[in-house]
């Protein structure tokens, strides 16, 4: 019986994060309110609040839990690298995963958005996610053999990418064509 119970607790904690991050992305956090997200997962305002006792623990929840997707597909990108492979392609990889997750990425502008304001104090834990995203970077690469001076300038780019990435997501435009970005042809 305790099992069941726990099991309902865990779904219904799961299906409002969910709601939240749908309505977050689409209404941002101060055009959400308890009462959209209890009429979205179909449950009373007092049920989502049971879960959440307040505003500022959901919003902190409904970041972490996008951030942890993101950091996800970064891993899954990390380990689908081999020795030897091209940065160019590598990146381009990294860009065509992140951007299959437009809902994440869309959420991702809503956070940095409150982080500007720092109503909820997110600001230090997503400064904290983009460093560890480009260590990841950094590291995936060093696998395809790149050093010194142009790991730095293509760990920079893939950043730059990947945060251009997250505003033309939320702005529902297509990403930066990569192989003009790479283009290091003179006159080109």
């Amino acid at each position: 019986m305790a099992k069941k119970l726990q099991g309902k607790f865990d779904d219904n904690r799961q299906a409002i994060l969910k709601a939240t991050t749908r309505l977050f992305a689409k209404k941002g956090v101060m055009g959400t309110s308890f009462s959209d997200i209890a009429k979205e997962v179909k449950l009373s305002k007092g049920t989502v609040s049971y879960y959440f006792p307040s505003k500022e623990h959901l919003v902190y929840e409904v970041n972490e839990f996008n951030l942890s997707d993101i950091t996800s597909l970064v891993f899954k990108w990390l380990e689908e690298l081999q020795e030897g492979d091209a940065a160019e392609q590598a990146i381009e990889r990294l860009m065509e995963m992140l951007a299959g997750n437009g809902e994440s990425l869309s959420l991702e502008l809503c956070m940095m958005f409150e982080c500007m304001q720092d109503v909820f104090g997110l600001k230090k834990r997503v400064v904290e996610k983009l460093f560890e995203w480009q260590t990841m970077i950094k590291i995936g690469l060093m696998k395809t053999g790149l050093s010194g001076r142009e790991l730095e300038r293509r760990t920079v780019l893939g950043c730059t990418l990947l945060e251009s990435l997250i505003v033309r997501t939320a702005l529902q435009l297509p990403p930066q064509p990569i192989e003009y970005i790479y283009d290091d042809t003179p006159g080109n």
